[in-house]
């Protein structure tokens, strides 16, 4: 329940975040596998480093459940 709490109190950073570093990403490179695993890392480290968080007490994973690429 903390946790729940504590992330709709950063939903709308986190929301931001996200976005400006998919806009950031080339669509050739979110094609391959190693693209996507390698965003979802960077996407998984960038928030925590905004809850000052890490993997342990963080976000330890990030799952597409929809990904279009334009």
């Amino acid at each position: 329940p903390e946790a729940q709490v504590r992330f709709n109190e950063f939903k709308p950073k986190l929301q931001h975040n996200i976005i400006l570093m998919l806009s950031d990403e080339s669509p050739t490179e979110l094609l391959t596998p190693k693209g996507k695993q390698e965003l979802q890392e960077r996407i998984a480290k960038g928030l925590n480093k905004l809850l000052d968080e890490n993997t342990k007490t963080g976000i330890s994973e990030v799952l597409f459940t929809d990904f279009i690429i334009q």
